[in-house]
């Protein structure tokens, strides 16, 4: 049964061309034209085929682009073989939409966009496009101002924060449904923002006076198309976060923007209330077990050469003994990264170790790294050590270290401060 799907023409495509076909026996005789007819024959489904993939890469060429790639992928995800319907539902954008069964299938240009999955479904398919659009950037810009006031400060949270929406199909607005869903992923992540943040859009219809008009919310395409006005905010319970606003007239009344603010409020509010907080109603308390941990510690910026060490030795040892990444800025801010906690407590314990100076008095854990005749030397951070004196090591009176303490040893010490040549030292056995 032969498939036609039509690719977009409107993008200053001139010519297709299908560059490769790896069908996994699913397909045959793909072709498309120069119209952007895209023709092929789904063969019979059998149980040797689930699972597997065809994958149809068909090249573009555009005013701009040489050569840009469509990929369709098409997976079996079904034994059982059903009548796959060839659609003629093409929605806006350069949107196709292939109807398998009772199922539809959007494939969007700049979306990622698969099947919806039934019982009697055999196929998925993707088609996607490198380079997002002036829509995709304008969308990704609005939903980004939406949800800057209320993420929290470097200082709170120091990661690189990325978010992606993927449309799967639109009668609506998406840049509202990008902030909502973008809010919803930012709570669990576990990303420890303020307030949660909606967004909604109104229309707007007029008549021949100022007082003959309609407010419309959620517009849908058609009412944004034929309607005067596309009114876009997003806020928490609190207030508005980010406003946009496309008019096709000269300009709004007092009472339509009064009327249009109240109108976004109370969808706003609802969609918390009924859609995202029976979700998820507040940010996860930690960031997901495979995502890399951030700890920040903060040092004394003089000891910030301590903690690096001549030519990076001894930072590089920290990292090489935990398996974690530092980060040191001028201010002595230490962003300490990693996924594993035990190993990063290990490498924050160093670091502090190394950019405080001992007290007297005061208890510390080491390895015994050096054995001499007069005492051992015992290592409490990469490159800081202090020395325990023979006579400091046990209670009664040994002859040699050896006969008290090995290399490798981990010891208990206490601090006894400067001696008479201002050095510390450091006892063993007078640490109760």
């Amino acid at each position: 049964m032969d498939i036609v799907g039509k690719l977009p023409t409107d993008r200053g495509i001139t010519t297709y061309a299908v560059a490769k076909t790896d069908t996994e026996q699913l397909l045959s005789e793909v072709t498309v034209d120069t119209a952007g007819n895209l023709t092929y024959k789904v063969n019979q489904v059998d149980s040797t085929k689930v699972g597997k993939t065809a994958i149809i890469t068909v090249t573009a060429s555009m005013e701009n682009y040489e050569n840009a790639e469509y990929t369709l992928t098409i997976s079996s995800i079904d034994k059982k073989a059903v009548e796959i319907k060839s659609g003629n539902s093409v929605s806006v954008d350069g949107s196709n939409a292939l109807t398998y069964g009772e199922k539809v299938s959007k494939l969007t240009l700049g979306n990622t966009v698969f099947v919806e999955a039934g019982t009697d479904d055999v196929i998925e398919g993707i088609l996607s496009w490198s380079n997002p659009g002036r829509r995709e950037i304008g969308h990704g810009a609005l939903a980004e101002r939406a949800l800057l006031p209320v993420l929290p400060s470097p200082e709170e949270f120091p990661y690189a924060i990325r978010t992606v929406s993927e449309t799967f199909e639109s009668n609506g607005s998406t840049s509202m449904a990008s902030t909502c869903a973008s809010c919803m992923s930012l709570m669990a992540a576990g990303v420890p923002i303020k307030k949660m943040v909606a967004g909604i859009s109104c229309g707007l219809v007029t008549g021949d006076t100022d007082d003959d008009y309609i407010v419309l919310t959620d517009i849908q395409g058609l009412e944004d198309f034929f309607g005067d006005m596309d009114f876009k905010v997003t806020g928490t319970t609190e207030g508005i976060t980010a406003i946009q606003m496309d008019i096709k007239i000269h300009g709004l009344t007092r009472p339509i923007v009064e009327e249009a603010i109240r109108r976004t409020r109370e969808a706003r509010l609802f969609i918390m209330d009924t859609c995202m907080k029976p979700a998820i109603a507040e940010p996860r308390k930690e960031v997901g077990q495979y995502a890399p941990k951030i700890v920040q510690i903060q040092i004394n910026p003089e000891k910030i050469g301590d903690v690096v060490g001549q030519r990076g030795k001894t930072i590089n040892e920290i990292i090489a003994r935990t398996g974690v990444k530092i980060d040191i800025t001028d201010d002595g801010a230490v962003s300490v990264c990693g996924t594993e906690a035990e190993a990063m407590q290990n490498a924050i314990k160093m670091i502090e170790m190394i950019a405080s100076d001992f007290e007297e008095g005061k208890k510390y854990t080491g390895t015994v790294v050096s054995i001499k005749e007069f005492g051992a030397f015992i290592e409490f951070a990469p490159g800081k050590e202090g020395m325990v004196h023979i006579s400091k090591i046990a209670k009664e009176r040994i002859d040699h270290v050896e006969d008290v303490l090995t290399l490798g040893d981990v010891v208990t010490v206490v601090c006894l401060g400067k001696d008479k040549m201002g050095r510390i030292s450091f006892s063993i056995k007078d640490c109760k």
